[in-house]
């Protein structure tokens, strides 16, 4: 019994000296909507501000709209909530237009790093927690939530329901950070946007379109193309027809009616349907930010002025492959594994199938083979040829270096599962068993390209080796010229390589004639 007493006294005491220095040890930073607190945390030494409105999400008829400006407050906001916006599996809430801030302790004018999270516009939150490397090496750490799944990218192309809410919050997140992150001892013209795999894609189109312009100065893309089949869908309506009536919808077709249902049912009813919400083309408006298939802007938009840092993992261990049983044969018909992204007759579907099987599966004789080949197969639509075809055209006429990444190291795939985006957790994780090595140089490299725009400004027993920018003018007649494709492979040796042109030039002449653009239809 004196034994439970004295640890009772303990623990007491703990929590009250907790308390106190909890109390003792916080910033009040005056922000353009009113005094918020943050704490500091020991590990390491940093302020963290959790939870801070940057816009107030839109209700009722207005909810799928763009952000509206963030709420004013009298008295100190305590930023120590750690929200989450509604998803599956996760404790949502609508009111989630937040950002978390990481500023490292007595140091001002810092560079400025805002992640946005990868999770297929259908899951994921601002990370609660700071990358440790880059708060000791004196960068603010900046992490998002915006609105995901159907609140985030329902699109009806209409008025009430235009699309792309997502990506308004976005724009919304840099304005605030850009007008408030000088008070919280930043510097508002070195900020750099990082994003991971759908991260990646929605920094893209901000790009893109033009609307962020001025609000970031570098942008690092992380294992997600715009180009890639899975990142535009091509049928938003039918995609929400669908999920209205698997939400108990019964009326017509107009995009009217079914705004009226969307805007009045419950988001947590959208947490259990099968349709998958991605970006889409919206009809032109004042408001609008997405007109164009992303080919096109990349195309005709050259004035993509800043430097960029893109990365790609090869990864031979995707899950969906390796255990699926489907994969372990070869089907007859190879028409339906196509891109979906392509506009392919039927007359010559057949054609084209077979050249694609026949390039891919030639002379594959075991079950390990083909799921090899599989992997081949989907790495190259999905993830290669996409991403280096894009680092090309924004190479072309930008004054600025663009630098190209393939990730190859074996380790991580072990530690990691070898999914993809894992670099980001090498990056913004402290040191794993057996990725060390690797894990410090992707910090090093990151942290010189936040800080000064190149990843090695100079060499280091660590980073032996200077990472080579794409050239610029390997575009002919828009097309690329992909045996002079520079790359930095990171693997067990680091080096700079020029792409092997095989898959590329297959790839190339087929999206050259058969690319499906996405269109506004009227």
């Amino acid at each position: 019994m004196f034994l439970r007493e004295i640890i009772l006294v303990i623990l007491i005491q703990y929590l009250v000296i907790g308390y106190v220095e909890l109390l003792a040890r916080h910033w009040d930073v005056k922000t353009t909507q009113g005094i918020v607190r943050g704490y500091y945390k020991s590990n390491p030494p940093h302020f963290a501000f959790l939870g801070v409105p940057y816009a107030r999400p839109p209700t009722g008829y207005d909810r799928f709209k763009a952000p509206k400006p963030p709420v004013q407050w009298d008295g100190i906001f305590e930023a120590i909530y750690k929200l989450k916006c509604p998803q599956d599996n996760e404790n949502g809430s609508e009111d989630c237009l937040v950002l978390n801030l990481f500023i490292p302790d007595n140091l001002t004018n810092m560079p400025v790093l805002v992640h946005f999270h990868d999770g297929f516009f259908q899951s994921g939150w601002g990370y609660h927690h700071p990358p440790p490397f880059f708060i000791k090496q004196g960068i603010i750490v900046v992490t998002v939530n915006y609105r995901i799944g159907a609140p985030g990218f329902l699109c009806l192309q209409s008025p009430g329901i235009p699309g792309n809410a997502g990506l308004k919050d976005q724009v919304a997140a840099l304005y605030w950070i850009h007008r408030n992150i000088i008070k919280f001892n930043g510097n508002s013209q070195y900020i750099t946007v990082y994003g991971t795999g759908s991260g990646s894609v929605s920094i893209e189109i901000l790009l893109l379109s033009g609307i962020a312009d001025g609000l970031f100065h570098k942008a690092i893309l992380e294992s997600g193309s715009v180009l890639s089949p899975s990142s535009i869908t091509y049928s938003p309506v039918k995609i929400a027809m669908k999920a209205a009536q698997e939400l108990g919808y019964r009326g017509d077709k107009t995009t009217k009616n079914m705004e009226i249902f969307f805007q009045t049912i419950s988001v947590m009813n959208f947490l259990n349907i099968t349709p998958i919400f991605m970006p889409c083309i919206e009809k032109i408006s004042l408001y609008s930010l997405f007109n164009d298939d992303p080919i096109d802007l990349i195309k005709l938009r050259k004035s993509v002025q800043i430097p960029m840092l893109i990365v790609y993992s090869d990864t031979k261990e995707i899950d969906v492959i390796n255990n699926n049983k489907i994969f372990q044969s070869i089907p007859e018909n190879f028409g339906h594994l196509l891109p979906n992204n392509l506009a392919i007759d039927t007359s010559v579907q057949e054609k084209v199938a077979k050249l694609t099987k026949s390039f891919y599966f030639g002379n594959v004789l075991t079950e390990e083979d083909i799921i090899q080949c599989y992997r081949d197969y989907v790495n190259d639509i999905f993830m290669e040829y996409p991403v280096v075809k894009s680092s090309a055209f924004y190479a072309y006429n930008n004054s600025n270096p663009v630098f190209l990444m393939k990730f190859s190291h074996r380790e991580y795939e072990r530690v990691f599962k070898g999914n993809y985006g894992n670099v980001l957790k090498l990056v913004f994780s402290d040191n794993v068993d057996n990725t060390q090595d690797i894990g410090d140089i992707l910090k090093n490299m990151w942290s010189n390209f936040i800080k000064l725009g190149d990843p090695t400004p100079i060499t280091t027993t660590l980073i032996p080796d200077v990472w080579m920018p794409v050239e610029p003018n390997i575009i002919i007649d828009e097309k690329v010229k992909y045996h002079k494709v520079t790359y930095y492979e990171c693997g067990v040796k680091n080096k700079n390589k020029e792409i092997t042109t095989q898959q590329f030039t297959f790839w190339e002449h087929i999206y050259m004639k058969f690319y499906k653009n996405h269109k506004y239809l009227e």
